[in-house]
């Protein structure tokens, strides 16, 4: 496990402690009503979904899911850290080890250039094994939500997008995302294919 995590659990309130269930028997974690169900799930529905739809239409709402999600959260977390953006991502970061999301690191943080490099290991992308190509797209957009929220409130007009570079579903070590401006990310797409168009799509996710 990284430090972030263990600093996180040293913390009086842990995750477990936040726990408890309301008077209509909805599990709740502080005030937020959730779920504890087998990782897999998860994993099952985005499978699901590629079977149903394409790799490329599977991708694109897992990212977009993601990234309002990661939007929406930051913009709340960050409240409680002031001017201190970094600092809220790093404890951002740390709450989705925590819940389960994988181990996650913050390996390149450049405010200057608007670029973002996280690690993962033991992502949801274990479950999405094997994988011709990286898969863990709700992450991707998880992390480019949060990390646009943090943008704007920095008073910045850029408009970022997520590369997964490395992925477990795919047989690397770890999933490593790298975050930055849209008209970088475009680079790090192949035209697309005449079979899926997940080229295309990918690359003009938000």
């Amino acid at each position: 496990m990284s430090e972030g995590f263990f600093k996180y659990v040293s913390l009086k309130e842990t995750l477990f402690s936040k726990l408890s269930y309301d008077r209509d028997g909805r599990l709740m974690l502080g005030s937020t009503v959730v779920l504890i169900v087998p990782r897999r799930v998860f994993s099952a529905i985005q499978r699901s979904m590629r079977e149903m739809l394409g790799e490329g239409c599977a991708a694109l709402v897992m990212y977009n899911a993601g990234f309002g999600l990661g939007f929406e959260a930051f913009g709340k977390l960050s409240k409680r850290f002031g001017g201190d953006v970094r600092g809220a991502l790093e404890h951002f970061i740390t709450i989705l080890t925590t819940r389960g999301w994988g181990d996650f690191k913050l390996e390149e943080y450049d405010e200057r250039s608007e670029t973002y490099r996280i690690t993962v290991r033991s992502s949801y992308g274990e479950d999405l094994r094997p994988s011709g190509r990286a898969a863990c797209h709700f992450l991707r957009g998880l992390l480019a939500g949060a990390l646009q929220q943090a943008v704007l409130l920095r008073g910045r007009d850029v408009r970022l997008h997520c590369v997964e570079l490395s992925c477990i579903a795919k047989g690397d070590e770890r999933c490593e995302f790298l975050v930055l401006p849209v008209e970088k990310a475009a680079a790090y797409y192949s035209p697309p294919s005449s079979s899926s168009g997940v080229g295309s799509v990918t690359a003009s996710s938000r």
